[in-house]
């Protein structure tokens, strides 16, 4: 009897259910259920046994009727769909310490919240499922722990919240996500200094690893003109391969030792020092796992690998060993000390991770002080952020989607939505997403970049897509024809006046099943609002003297607009800013002219 089944909690029309692969019978399951509001319940899954034993592979799933559910909400990337069980497209996803956020919802028309799932276990690795079952027309959300082992334990438990409250998703996930960060061991978010709300120049898309030092200043300047305050100079700005190099040595065949390449940044602290007289803060990108298989990081830890990708030619490091751990934090603390850094951009710290097999055994971890991966990064974290600042307390720390959940969330102030180069549509979902689950944490856009040889109002697109977070702009700027500079220039300088609605506002992404089609953010005196498909009739409440400032993102030369209450003045500009035709509309249903990527002012 190596699979036994636990079930009869029915909630919310359906019933939740316990299996647990346990061959030697040896823990005792538990399941209880509490109300912790209206709408709102609470399951408690015990495993209980006579000593500590390695924990057993179990799931738990919840299978409930459809109840007009037309998507299933889920925090990856903004891929989001409603597929039956027996594709392989199903909404699927690990969380961790550092990979994503364990939460599902169910959403209804509307974006009404019909059921949110969320897990209360942050560190160790989940995996997350929600799918229909097309047999019995029902929606499947179900978590499984335990895949890939544990340490030896006598009792766990983990907590399930439940919500079917008839509210906005938008509402529904920060509050499951503001739940999850109440468990113990999830610390205080990171406090986010105001240069990390303002937009910021990152060289990646621009230049790629073609990048030198009189080329960023030079884009520094003509970046400070356009209001950006924060410099972010990526990958290409260290040594990368001798000139003896095979060409088609794999992409990070030479990363791990961190030494800057003296052709492109003669005096590497000098160049830090001019671009922050220009009033920008610094930030340099480093690949924390990686040593390169031709690095001397490689050579001294050859041994101390969680595994090797031939794909990128580097060795990730395995933290669980103490020198490992210090060899990391070492250099990033060099590097913020020597070179008078403002922050550091930490990437791909979610490839800490087991790959295949665990090259650990068990019975002889090798010099590692740690059995757990993710416990070895959070320990890694703790002791990094410790150090660095020491150094510079209003320190800059940028991570990217997917290392986004409530435990890691707490070692950066700067979360960027993942790489989607050239797709406004991919960078608006994922900015989205990370708005929904990042609680009081900067959300960044990923780096904007689009065809120089396009209209301004189509490169426009870009920026107004993710304009509900901070943009990073990563273009060749002395490159842009005058009207892109005049448009960029334009938006960003209403995106400054406007920030503390566009990021502290209510936030209201309207109608997820349509891509999320119309974002709103509501400020005390103010709402911004941002219509991405054209057709689609936009709510304008000017009544108790708010300003309803409408951004017009469909390509349509005109927006529906119901107007409620009074407008007092009314104003409409191009993308450059430059003033169109614009009469006072009464009260009702209008359709009003407001140019593509241009901008609609009413003020009641």
């Amino acid at each position: 009897m190596g699979l036994r089944t636990l079930s009869g909690l029915e909630l919310n029309g359906g019933n939740v259910s316990l299996r647990i692969e346990d061959e030697a019978e040896a823990w005792f399951a538990t399941m209880a259920m509490t109300t912790a509001e209206e709408g709102i319940e609470e399951i408690i899954v015990t495993l209980e046994a006579e000593q500590e034993l390695p924990p057993p592979v179990f799931e738990v799933e919840l299978m409930t009727r459809g109840r007009d559910g037309q998507m299933i909400w889920a925090p990856i990337y903004g891929q989001q769909g409603n597929v039956p069980e027996w594709r392989p497209m199903s909404v699927r996803f690990v969380s961790d310490f550092a990979h994503q956020v364990p939460v599902l919802a169910l959403v209804g028309p509307g974006g009404v919240n019909r059921l949110t799932f969320s897990c209360s276990e942050t560190m160790h690795e989940v995996a997350m499922l929600g799918d229909q079952s097309e047999r019995k027309c029902a929606v499947r959300l179900s978590v499984r722990f335990f895949d890939h082992g544990g340490a030896p334990l006598q009792r766990y438990e983990v907590r399930f919240r439940v919500d079917a409250r008839a509210c906005p998703f938008y509402t529904a996930i920060p509050e499951a996500v503001a739940w999850l960060s109440g468990f113990g061991g999830v610390a205080p978010a990171m406090s986010v200094p105001d240069v990390g709300r303002k937009p910021f120049y990152s060289t990646w898309y621009g230049y790629h690893r073609e990048m030198t030092a009189e080329a960023i200043e030079q884009e520094a300047a003509l970046a400070a003109r356009l209001g950006m305050e924060g410099m972010l100079t990526d990958d290409g700005w260290q040594v990368m391969r001798p000139a003896t190099a095979a060409s088609n040595e794999p992409f990070y065949s030479y990363v791990g030792d961190w030494v800057p390449d003296r052709r492109k940044f003669p005096k590497f602290a000098d160049h830090v020092a001019r671009v922050r007289a220009m009033g920008f803060s610094y930030l340099l990108w480093f690949a924390v796992p990686f040593a390169g298989l031709h690095s001397q990081a490689y050579a001294a830890f050859r041994d101390k690998l969680l595994y090797v990708s031939d794909r990128l030619g580097v060795g990730v490091l395995d933290p669980r060993f103490p020198e490992v751990r210090e060899h990391l934090i070492s250099k990033l603390e060099k590097a913020l000390r020597s070179w008078k850094l403002d922050g550091l951009k930490l990437d791909f710290i979610d490839w800490f991770r087991i790959d295949g097999e665990d090259p650990m055994d068990p019975e002889n971890p090798g010099g590692r002080d740690m059995c757990s991966v993710p416990e070895a990064v959070c320990r890694l974290m703790t002791e990094l952020m410790t150090r660095l600042r020491a150094l510079k307390p209003d320190l800059l720390i940028e991570f990217r989607q997917a290392y986004i959940g409530p435990r890691i969330r707490s070692f950066a102030n700067l979360l960027r939505a993942g790489d989607c180069p050239f797709s406004c549509l991919a960078n608006r979902l994922r900015t989205a997403n990370l708005r929904l689950t990042s609680g009081t944490t900067a959300v960044h856009s990923d780096m904007l970049q689009w065809d120089v040889e396009d209209s301004a109002e189509a490169a426009a697109l870009q920026l107004l897509n993710v304009f509900f977070s901070v943009p990073q702009i990563s273009m060749r700027l002395a490159e842009l024809p005058p009207r892109h500079v005049r448009m960029l220039a334009f938006w960003l300088r209403f995106w400054r006046k406007h920030r503390v609605t566009l990021l502290d506002g209510a936030f209201q992404p309207h109608n997820p099943d349509a891509m999320m089609d119309l974002i709103e953010a509501r400020g005390a005196k103010e709402s911004v609002l941002v219509v991405y498909t054209a057709g689609q009739v936009v709510e304008a409440d000017v009544r108790a003297k708010r300003s309803v400032f409408i951004v017009n993102a469909t390509g349509a030369a005109t927006l529906p607009v119901r107007v409620r209450g009074a407008v007092r003045t009314a104003r409409a500009c191009d993308c450059t800013g430059k003033a169109q035709p614009c009469p006072v509309p009464r009260t009702g249903l209008r359709e009003l002219a407001v140019p593509p990527s241009g901008l609609l002012e009413l003020r009641g």
